[in-house]
């Protein structure tokens, strides 16, 4: 039997917790007249009288009734029904992630990882609206919801994905001093939280990449841990690859789900933004094509479902509940920022090529250049010298013999002082007796290997192995520290890796050094773009093309800029 509860009828009770229980709820005249669906959380009776339990409950609602996101769930309205706290939302047609990893453990099924892949991509697009909320006033909320678990993820059974239940989210200027307050489930917190570290973003981040973890090794992470045993840090330090669990896991997913999971918070995406991109690429290199059709299929097979499947949920029509006269932007989403990034890196990485090549190229020439000047001008004695006699010598300690090369070659001096062996068997090495004489080729040895440096971050870089391009970049740098061209192209690679803390400092260097470098305020606004600070990345963008309008970098600013406002 349908029970009256202020203007709504609760249906049949779908939800239950310590805090609050959930009915289907309908608005009517009586139990069987009626429009729509809806869920109805009501907190226990029995708390009705602790105040900070009420204050929580109602959280959920003066944060959620501001957003608007498909993969959000909507709250309606709140506010109690005979003095109970009570919140109307929408209601999902379908299951939550919690239940379904159980059935699927209960049945000893795996979910296929492409269809946990696009479960993780959809709730990183609700993370990344929620985490660049702004207020009316354009303030950044830095709302962290605190609580992504699989209870809280939802599948709709036509393949819909949504992130619920704010009770226990942050709001940073609501709460200045909750930073250090422990909430949530503590085996989807990151472990530098147990001990003490403040609440951010990265919080979600961990709570979704475990989610992950758990629905493609159908088993708990901390599988026989305690949240005490958890909370005293009893938890192993090195999470196992799910690959070595579920072998059918691909091997590139669980490296990215096992840098996600890493103990040192550097190594994990930095942000919704860029923990997508890396899950969008791989499912790209896959092949495969995921959408919300096949997962609803997956899991009315799995679960089963007696309804109309293809009738879309009717949601409350205008007028039945009061919208708030502000609701968050949604603004563009991870998959439009990821293709215009990705549009741009093709336009751009030929013209990075092609400037490494000359750069390489110029340097051999000044090199030749000046090679051809000092054995003109120089006579200087060689002696060959059995390389049997120098084994008895420390290489390293030897002033005549240059530094080893960063790959750990076999040394050699200069070209001009090499010799070719007469015999396979008596190896030679020239070595210079007028000792004053090697300081010329000596000073040409540093360009010489700042291009090689350059020239071999390069080739790492479209490789796409940006820690070693990185490396080689930052090399570079220390023999020539106010090159333009390199800080940027290090920045750029920084950016691959989203360490865009790292990359704005070194664009912001190298504009100290070039105020009018175009493609340094190309980089500084995806920097910017990439940290949610639109407003500012616009800006960049714009002197961008104020600096050079008819250049390559304005071109993409302009594309960039008009894909942001459309």
């Amino acid at each position: 039997m349908a029970q009256r509860f202020g203007r709504y009828w609760l249906q049949e009770k779908i939800g239950h917790g310590g805090m609050a229980e959930v009915f289907r709820a309908t608005i009517g005249p009586d139990a069987q007249t009626y429009a729509f669906d809806l869920a109805l959380k009501r907190l226990h009776p029995e708390l009705i009288q602790e105040r900070a339990m009420v204050d929580m409950f109602l959280t959920e609602a003066d944060i959620a009734k501001f957003l608007r996101h498909p993969n959000v769930v909507q709250v309606f309205e709140a506010g109690l029904i005979d003095n109970q706290p009570y919140i109307a939302m929408e209601f999902v047609r379908g299951t939550d992630l919690a239940s379904l990893v159980d059935t699927l453990r209960k049945r000893r099924l795996r979910c296929p990882a492409d269809l946990a892949l696009y479960v993780a991509l959809q709730v990183l697009r609700a993370l990344d609206y929620v985490h660049r909320a702004v207020t009316p006033t354009g303030e950044l909320m830095e709302l962290v919801h605190r609580d992504v678990t699989p209870s809280n993820i939802y599948i709709t059974f036509d393949g819909k994905v949504k992130l619920g239940d704010f009770g226990i989210a942050r709001v940073r200027f609501l709460e200045e001093r909750d930073d250090l307050t422990l909430k949530g489930k503590v085996a989807y917190m990151p472990p530098e939280v147990l001990v003490g570290a403040p609440i951010n973003a990265n919080v979600d981040l961990w709570g979704l990449a475990v989610t992950l973890w758990e629905l493609l090794a159908t088993r708990r992470l901390y599988e026989g841990l305690s949240d005490e045993e958890i909370r005293r840090g009893v938890a192993p330090k090195q999470i196992m690859p799910v690959h070595e669990i579920n072998p059918e896991v691909p091997l590139e997913l669980s490296h990215i789900l096992h840098r996600a999971l890493s103990a040192r918070p550097r190594r994990r995406p930095q942000d919704a933004v860029a923990f997508y991109r890396e899950l969008k690429l791989h499912l790209r290199a896959t092949g495969l094509q995921v959408d919300s059709e096949r997962l609803g299929r997956f899991l009315v097979g799995l679960i089963g479902y007696s309804g109309d499947i293809e009738q879309e949920y009717r949601g409350p029509q205008t007028g039945v509940f009061e919208r708030p006269a502000y609701a968050i932007p949604m603004g563009m989403s991870p998959t439009q920022r990821f293709e215009i990034v990705m549009r741009r890196k093709r336009i751009i990485w030929p013209a990075v090529t092609i400037g490494a090549a000359l750069l390489v190229g110029s340097g051999i020439w000044a090199w030749q250049t000046m090679h051809a000047h000092n054995t003109n001008q120089t006579a200087i004695d060689l002696r060959p010298v059995i390389i049997n006699d120098l084994s008895k010598q420390s290489i390293s300690s030897n002033p005549q013999v240059p530094h080893k090369s960063l790959d750990n070659e076999k040394n050699t001096a200069p070209e001009d002082y090499l010799k070719k062996p007469n015999d396979a068997d008596e190896r030679v090495r020239p070595i210079a007796l007028d000792v004053s004489n090697w300081n010329r080729p000596k000073a040409t040895h540093k360009p010489r290997r700042f291009n090689a440096l350059i020239q071999r971050a390069s080739q790492q870089a479209r490789q796409k192995k940006y820690i070693m391009a990185e490396r080689y970049f930052q090399q570079a740098l220390t023999l020539r520290p106010n090159n333009v061209d390199a800080i940027l192209a290090r920045a750029d690679t920084l950016i691959e890796l989203r360490h865009y803390n790292d990359a704005e400092k070194a664009v912001r260097k190298a504009l100290t050094i070039d105020p009018r470098n175009a493609r340094a305020y190309l980089l500084l606004g995806d920097v910017l773009w990439m940290q949610g600070r639109d407003q500012s990345a616009r800006e960049a963008y714009r002197h961008c093309i104020d600096v050079e309008p008819n250049g390559k970098s304005a071109k993409v600013a302009r594309k960039v800029l008009d894909k942001i406002k459309g």
